[in-house]
């Protein structure tokens, strides 16, 4: 396990209070999410047409408030069987034009390219800071 060895601005009673209001925090994120996900659920159950699979409905609920009803369906390819389906399609202009291609970036491949190459792929490689993670790790009992 890495500790970090940085000098903290705080003395242990601020870094613990500090700790302790994010680890309040992120509980009551979490019931909250929990709290509207069910709440949301029930909404599109209970007040919409729940024969209507995706599209948008609008509940009137009086005073000039709508309640808005945005329905979805997601779509997901297996992309290990996907090529071979699209090979059997009567039309290849239609496979090509069928499904679109992301491409994503194996890390510990591009961490592993040579300089010279690592060059040409940093030209078409955008880097951001992601957000980091917390997590309380409490002691073993």
């Amino acid at each position: 396990m890495n500790f970090t060895t940085k000098k903290s601005k705080l003395n242990q009673a601020q870094r613990d209070k500090l700790v302790s209001d994010w680890q309040h925090a992120d509980t009551l994120l979490k019931a909250s999410k929990a709290a509207e996900y069910q709440l949301r659920l029930e909404i599109a159950r209970d007040l919409f047409d729940g024969r209507v699979e995706s599209g948008t409905e609008n509940l009137d609920l009086g005073s000039g408030y709508i309640l808005k009803c945005t329905k979805k369906l997601n779509y997901s390819l297996d992309a290990k069987k996907v090529q071979s389906v699209l090979d059997k399609l009567s039309s290849s202009i239609l496979a090509a034009r069928l499904v679109t291609w992301k491409p994503d970036l194996r890390i510990s491949e591009y961490k592993q390219l040579p300089d010279d190459d690592r060059v040409k792929v940093d030209t078409v490689l955008t880097i951001k800071q992601g957000t980091p993670s917390v997590l309380l790790i409490e002691p073993k009992q």
